[in-house]
């Protein structure tokens, strides 16, 4: 009876496991699609009306389920070809359900690192 409960609480671990990286992936999933879109709209527009002038950002979609990476490269793209200061891509974020306490400024970094983002002068981004 006992090696029964013994493989009845493995399977539960095991089950648990797969659930908490279903919800990691369902998370990543919404943020690739998040990515994905905001491209497709980019690659839409045309070049006149892809420049940010304050207002294109605001294009209703929430970024909730994005990582937080992947909401500061949906607002780059969106912004393409201006680039953006810091604090407005944390507004911008913020306006689209997206508040990050600590602020953005170490996933810059990394994402810079990585080549994802690029600073275009002082406290200023870009979509590579």
């Amino acid at each position: 009876m006992n090696e029964i409960r013994d493989e009845m609480n493995k399977l539960a671990a095991e089950l648990a496991a797969a659930r908490e990286e279903r919800v990691r992936l369902d998370a990543r999933i919404a943020g690739l699609q998040a990515q994905y879109d905001s491209y497709a709209r980019a690659a839409a527009q045309p070049p006149a009306t892809a420049a940010s002038n304050g207002s294109s950002h605001s294009n209703g979609s929430s970024l909730r389920h994005c990582t937080v990476d992947d909401a500061i490269i949906t607002v780059l793209v969106e912004a393409a070809p201006d680039d953006v200061q810091l604090h407005d891509i944390e507004r911008r974020m913020a306006g689209r359900d997206k508040e990050v306490p600590g602020g953005i400024s170490v996933n810059l970094s990394a994402l810079k690192r990585a080549g994802r983002v690029r600073s275009t002068r002082r406290g200023y981004y870009a979509a590579p």
